[in-house]
């Protein structure tokens, strides 16, 4: 099996984690304050969601990036893998949401997918996939790269991620 990811721009996804500011003139600056903290002390650094359901900007910002393989015929006893790795931009836009998601190898030549096989292909409509909400969105470029420290905790069954900025 595989852990794979790929940056995005979406169109509206991003927007459950961003601030309101203003509302009819009235400044919610922090109740914003207030909810994003709660966010952070609370919520998963990555939350499941119908991705086919979300779109988001055309063609995708990065090429789809392995970031752990698993054998599952290995015992990892309580061990736990982590690796840095680089994301490469592909194309110009604004980066707001890394969407994750794993590959299933049936055998040589059969892989079972939850996300999606190419860059611009439609979402799976049969899995959830894992999206990480940039909390501030960022600028990128093509032929730039995102930094980012990644694992898995065998003990836990946790995939662990974080930016590196």
């Amino acid at each position: 099996a595989r852990i794979r990811c790929l940056a995005l721009e979406f169109d509206n996804l991003y927007k459950i984690r961003s601030p309101v500011r203003q509302c009819s003139q009235f400044d919610l600056t922090p109740f914003d304050e207030q909810i994003l903290k709660a966010s952070v002390d609370v919520d998963e650094t990555i939350e499941p969601q119908s991705l086919f359901e979300y779109s988001s900007k055309k063609p995708a910002l990065s090429s789809i990036c392995d970031l752990i393989q698993i054998n599952f015929e290995r015992n990892y006893n309580d061990a736990s893998e982590k690796v840095d790795l680089e994301i490469p931009f592909t194309a110009n836009g604004t980066c707001n949401g890394i969407a994750f998601w794993i590959d299933y190898e049936l055998n040589e030549n059969i892989w079972l997918t939850t996300g999606i096989e190419h860059e611009n292909d439609s979402w799976v409509n049969y899995s959830k996939q894992g999206v990480h909400l940039l909390p501030k969105p960022i600028q990128m470029q093509s032929g730039t790269k995102l930094k980012i420290s990644t694992g898995f905790d065998f003990k836990q069954g946790q995939f662990l991620f974080e930016i590196i900025y």
